[in-house]
């Protein structure tokens, strides 16, 4: 049975204030993140929490079978300052609490949504560089790596038009880790932004 339109506005209503209510219990004393979007099945961002104990690190991920993997590996390494939770980059972003300020975000092979017709799908443009940048102060810093060519073209434009951010080319990448993406696919390209 198909829902109704005003059933569908309300049920994202209520996931939205779940995810509101949940950051604020889980970050409410918390003032800087370290953020993975999209963060698979935890291989990246449980490497990086391990040798970086000092940084609060969350991941995210739409699936809920990654996250509870994610979190799998980030119990077996007692690891307190990571976890994982489930939600859309854009609702997440909105719901963190205000005092919460994100000092580095990684995007490591999102979708790359390849048909010109799905483009409008892509995380990075204009609106959630918007509201990355709402979130992260000056000198903040965005990773994003794609192995697929037409994403990296279209992620380094839509960086260089937008005023609050430049492409620090001088930047080194901070942290490498294996991944089991890059051993099917290989080392993809990276794109450093710095927020002005």
């Amino acid at each position: 049975m198909a829902i109704t339109r005003e059933q569908h506005e309300a049920w994202v209503a209520q996931r939205k204030a779940a995810l509101r209510q949940l950051c604020e219990e889980r970050f409410c004393n918390c003032s800087q993140l370290t953020l993975e979007i999209g963060c698979g099945h935890g291989h990246y961002l449980n490497a990086y929490a391990l040798v970086h104990p000092q940084e609060r690190c969350v991941g995210i991920d739409i699936l809920g079978k990654r996250v509870e993997k994610s979190t799998s590996k980030q119990v077996k390494r007692e690891l307190g300052n990571l976890e994982f939770i489930k939600a859309e980059a854009t609702e997440f972003l909105a719901a963190l609490p205000e005092q919460v300020a994100l000092t580095r975000v990684m995007l490591l092979y999102p979708d790359p949504w390849p048909k010109k017709r799905h483009f409008k799908n892509r995380l990075v443009q204009a609106p959630f560089l918007n509201l990355l940048a709402g979130r992260m102060a000056s000198g903040s810093f965005f990773y994003f790596r794609t192995d697929h060519e037409g994403y990296w073209e279209w992620a380094k434009e839509e960086i260089q038009a937008h005023p609050a951010w430049e492409i620090d080319e001088a930047a080194e990448w901070h942290f490498d880790a294996p991944s089991f993406f890059e051993e099917v696919k290989g080392r993809g390209k990276p794109l450093i932004a710095r927020r002005h």
